[in-house]
């Protein structure tokens, strides 16, 4: 498949997921997994979306970073 091919670009854009903090937590929780930490990484640095998210009184706060970085427990392991 090449990316060329217009059918390879639909399917690409079709399997885009998007998550949050909040849905991430879920995802893994609802796989019996329990979250240690999540930290938002490679965060916007927009003056343009600082001010949009200060004057929305932080609604945007989840979508301003670009990845999470999780470290999880999977289920059925023993705490050393």
């Amino acid at each position: 498949m090449k990316l060329t091919d217009k059918g390879a670009v639909v399917a690409l854009i079709s399997n885009l997921r998007l998550f949050t903090k909040k849905s991430i937590v879920r995802m893994f929780e609802e796989y019996g997994d329990s979250v240690k930490k999540i930290e938002g990484i490679n965060g916007v640095k927009s003056l343009k979306f600082r001010i949009l998210n200060l004057l929305l009184f932080g609604f945007l706060k989840e979508t301003s970073f670009l990845q999470f970085a999780v470290c999880a427990r999977p289920a059925g392991t023993v705490k050393k």
